[in-house]
């Protein structure tokens, strides 16, 4: 799949959502959070939580770029999932086909994340093993929202949604979308 069909597919669904309510927040984990972002530049968003959210293009994603057409898998790393607190289900192997679109995806929304006027509330862990703190903090001093928080998560890892500080985290994002 390339990137202008990922993000065709995501305007549809989004106007499609759009189309049925008058008011939209949007809360993004990981990946998910360079999606909402990039909603946010494009449509109007009431509110927008951004959960170890990914917007640098780092070593990893740069090399798995070039790597992807000769060796179309990478093996998870299981013992990642052994720091939190309930594991998630872990994949043995990560594909690498999408990882050119991906890259080109996040290097789009980070081109344009000055457009995001939302407010934004943005949450880091700030032992992510997998999104560096970078990410979180660069979205927070870029985006152009008058009203924007951050919050560091200081006893979860990556899966935050999952982890330690899970329910802190959730109190946070509710009070935040009921404001």
């Amino acid at each position: 799949i390339k990137s202008r069909d990922y993000i065709s597919f995501l305007e549809n669904v989004f106007e499609a959502i759009q189309r049925d309510y008058e008011e939209v927040s949007l809360v993004g984990f990981s990946f998910g959070g360079t999606v909402a972002l990039y909603l946010s530049e494009k449509y109007e968003i009431k509110r927008l939580i951004l959960i170890n959210s990914m917007i640098l293009v780092g070593l990893s994603l740069i090399l798995g770029k070039f790597v992807s057409p000769v060796l179309p898998v990478f093996p998870s790393f299981p013992d990642v999932h052994k720091k939190i607190e309930n594991p998630p289900f872990s994949y043995g192997i990560y594909p690498l086909r999408a990882v050119s679109s991906i890259v080109d995806f996040i290097n789009l929304t980070r081109e344009n994340i000055k457009k995001v006027t939302a407010d934004t509330m943005v949450i880091y862990s700030v032992y992510d093993h997998t999104v560096s703190v970078k990410n979180s903090l660069f979205i927070y001093s870029e985006v152009s929202s008058t009203e924007k928080s951050i919050i560091p998560l200081n006893n979860s890892y990556h899966m935050a949604v999952l982890d330690y500080d899970k329910e802190e985290m959730f109190k946070k994002i509710v009070d935040f979308l009921q404001f």
